[in-house]
């Protein structure tokens, strides 16, 4: 009875194994591919600097030279965080580790005036950064 009870054990969790190891990331988007590099140079990704990390938090869209649209929830939650030290907003770039690509700080935040967040509603959940 041990022996039946090992096999189908082993018969029910090595196909979910093997699955969650081998899974193919390719079925994530159904015709998708990857970004050259350059292809989309106006999404962007926003960087806070902490005393003992840098995090990749919010993604950012080119609007103008000047401005970028984000979430408010984004850029004001994160300036309050204990140890901020900095941020910055890089675009066009397919890796983050890339450290050639240009680092740009915001000046100002710009967030809904009637932005809400909080356990029972998200609203105008919508920022431009200067």
């Amino acid at each position: 009875m041990f022996n039946y009870i090992f096999l189908l054990t082993i018969c029910i969790i090595l196909p979910i194994t093997i699955a969650r190891t081998y899974r193919d990331s390719s079925i994530d988007i159904i015709g998708g591919c990857n970004a050259k590099l350059g292809e989309f140079p106006w999404v962007g990704v926003i960087e806070f600097f902490f005393n003992t990390s840098t995090t990749h938090l919010c993604g950012a869209t080119l609007l103008s030279p000047e401005y970028a649209l984000t979430s408010a929830r984004c850029v004001l939650t994160y300036f309050n965080k204990a140890g901020y030290i900095g941020h910055t907003v890089r675009f066009g770039i397919i890796d983050l580790n890339d450290t050639t690509a240009s680092n740009n700080s915001f000046l100002d935040v710009i967030a809904h005036p009637n932005y809400v967040y909080n356990s029972s509603m998200v609203a105008n959940d919508i920022a431009v950064i200067k």
